[in-house]
C-alpha cells in the first residue's frame, strides 16, 4: 500500500469559527429554563413508572433470585435495591 502525507487542517488556524461569542456562554446553557412540560410527573407517578419499569421486567427473575439468596436476604436485598432505584430515578427526574 502507498501512504501519502496529507496536511489536515488544524482547528486553530484553518477552520473558521462558527460563532464569535465567548465559549462560556455556550457551555452555560441551562435546558431547564426553556423546558416546557404540559404536566410534569409527581413523586407518586414517578414511583409507579419505576415499579412498571424495574419490577415489571425483574419479576420474572425474582423467584430464582429468592431461591438462591433465601427469604431474609432476598427481602432485604429487594428493599435495598428498590430504594437505590427510587433514589436514582428521583435524581434523574
Amino acid at each position: 500500500m502507498i501512504y501519502r502525507n496529507y496536511d489536515a487542517p488544524t482547528l486553530h488556524h484553518d477552520v473558521p469559527r462558527i460563532s464569535n461569542k465567548p465559549r462560556h456562554s455556550i457551555m452555560s446553557y441551562n435546558p431547564h429554563i426553556f423546558r416546557e412540560l404540559d404536566a410534569p410527573t409527581t413523586n407518586t407517578e414517578t414511583l409507579i413508572h419505576l415499579l412498571k419499569g424495574s419490577l415489571g421486567t425483574g419479576i420474572l427473575a425474582m423467584p430464582n433470585a429468592f431461591l438462591k439468596a433465601g427469604l431474609a436476604v432476598g427481602t432485604v436485598g429487594t428493599i435495598l435495591i428498590g430504594s437505590l432505584c427510587i433514589y436514582c430515578l428521583h435524581i434523574l427526574v
